[in-house]
């Protein structure tokens, strides 16, 4: 019997070289660092994981990569940069019937906005143990209980935001996987790199969290 593709969740970010003149005259872009960690993370425990590098590709691609997977979850990653980008996949993703999870610095400041356009749930903080623990509730309960999962807001059935107490940060980085790299063309970066700056970079993360008071 023949069954049709279908994963736990599918993640992506809203960065697309095509659609900022600015980002490709400078031309530096880097591999989805967070999202390949969170990957690995729940590969490890057995998820379904597939992810979409939107960087070299398009809207259109990422229709067809959710109309062939089917995902239970849809996972974006947000900045204020790609905001418009964002918008429209969260558009998309609620029309393929997926639950829709937001992570990175730009959804959680502005909850509302980012609820209140299609976003089911906006992850506060680290990620890895916060969708694994997503990835358990939403596809069985929904909405119901969901105030029990800690660092997140999404909005009640009366349309109340609710934000939950936050996540304790992980304490032992060295248990968590190395980054599922694997998981895209890396070699389309340093490409890139090569051929508009003459070396080639990869990027890394030594520690987490951010030493200034921006926010």
């Amino acid at each position: 019997m023949i069954t049709e593709p279908h994963t736990d969740v599918l993640l992506s970010h809203g960065y697309c070289l095509a659609a900022d003149p600015n980002e490709r005259e400078v031309m530096m872009p880097y591999p989805p660092l967070g999202l390949l960690y969170v990957a690995s993370h729940l590969e490890a425990r057995g998820f379904g994981v597939e992810i979409h590098d939107l960087t070299f590709s398009s809207l259109e691609d990422f229709q067809q990569q959710l109309d062939h997977w089917r995902p239970k979850i849809l996972g974006l990653y947000g900045t204020l940069l790609t905001r418009p980008t964002l918008l429209k996949m969260i558009r998309l993703g609620r029309k393929a019937g997926a639950w829709v999870v937001l992570g990175g610095p730009e959804p959680a400041p502005h909850a509302k906005e980012y609820l209140n356009r299609g976003a089911d749930v906006i992850v506060s903080g680290e990620g890895e143990e916060t969708l694994e623990e997503l990835l358990r509730h939403l596809p069985e309960h929904g909405l119901e209980g969901l105030d029990a999962v800690k660092g997140i807001l999404f909005k009640d059935a009366e349309g109340l935001i609710v934000q939950t107490p936050p996540r304790a940060q992980i304490r032992n980085l060295d248990n968590q996987p190395l980054p599922a790299r694997d998981a895209i063309d890396l070699n389309r970066y340093l490409d890139v790199w090569r051929s508009h700056h003459g070396h080639s970079s990869v990027s890394l993360i030594t520690s987490r969290g951010c030493p200034f008071t921006c926010t």
